[in-house]
């Protein structure tokens, strides 16, 4: 077995040191990397979405309004049916 001085254990030490620290950058680098790729495609698809539900909001308040125009002339209709019956004079005579 080859003893070697403490200067080449220490300089061993510190190459190693230096290629660990390199990989744990290069990982670091491409799992960051990743993740904004994610985050871009999900911004993508938040946008998307939100133009789809914007559109179908858009949608279901023109017939909610629709529906409340519609309730109120059949209400009208309904309010002078009841009125003309209110003031229609019965016929008595048989």
């Amino acid at each position: 077995m080859e003893v070697l001085a403490n200067g080449d254990v220490c300089e061993q030490r510190r190459v190693q040191n230096r290629n660990s620290q390199r990989a744990f950058r290069k990982r670091q680098a491409s799992y960051i990397s990743a993740l904004e790729s994610e985050l871009k495609e999900l911004r993508a698809k938040y946008d998307s979405l939100l133009k789809t539900f914007n559109q179908i909001k858009e949608a279901v308040d023109i017939t909610e309004w629709e529906v409340c125009e519609e309730s109120v002339e059949h209400k009208d209709e309904t309010m002078l049916e009841s009125t003309e019956e209110m003031f229609t004079i019965p016929n008595w005579s048989v």
